[in-house]
């Protein structure tokens, strides 16, 4: 996801370059929380009952004063882990509203599906056209290698 964010963020003068990566690196931070385990993971019953959004949000606030982060910059990163999942349906706790939210959520977003993209055609067979339908693509992927 950074590569993605250092290879956009020309294209988006509007968005703050600094904020957006700090969004980028920080916007699952709540996972090292809501996780437990080494080699199998489960939620934490902090992770069920806050869920990652929130317990990200938390570590970002208390690191964010602990650093006496100017008051805005703040607020707007907290905003982008708050919003991060891009939909209310999806667990973001606010919608993206400002440039930064959404560059990061759609970052987000671009990586969940290529990585539902990449799994999909690591495990099609050899004589595989399409996937299974892949639900958070609302379709199948056509697997075959151009030209097959």
């Amino acid at each position: 996801m950074a590569r993605v964010c250092r290879a956009l963020l020309p294209l988006y003068p509007e968005v703050d370059p600094d904020l957006a990566m700090a969004g980028i690196l920080l916007h699952d931070i709540g996972k090292t929380i809501e996780y437990e385990g080494t080699l199998v993971t489960q939620r934490s019953r902090r992770g069920i009952l806050q869920g990652h959004v929130v317990l990200g949000y938390q570590l970002a606030r208390r690191a964010g004063l602990k650093a006496k982060l100017d008051a805005d910059r703040q607020e707007r990163l907290e905003h982008i882990i708050l919003s991060h999942q891009g939909e209310l349906e999806y667990g973001a706790a606010v919608m993206a509203a400002t440039p930064e939210a959404v560059f990061v959520s759609m970052i987000d977003n671009l990586d969940a599906r290529m990585g539902m993209v990449q799994r999909a055609l690591r495990q099609a067979g050899p004589n595989d056209v399409f996937s299974e339908r892949l639900p958070g693509l609302n379709a199948s992927l056509l697997t075959a290698k151009p030209g097959a």
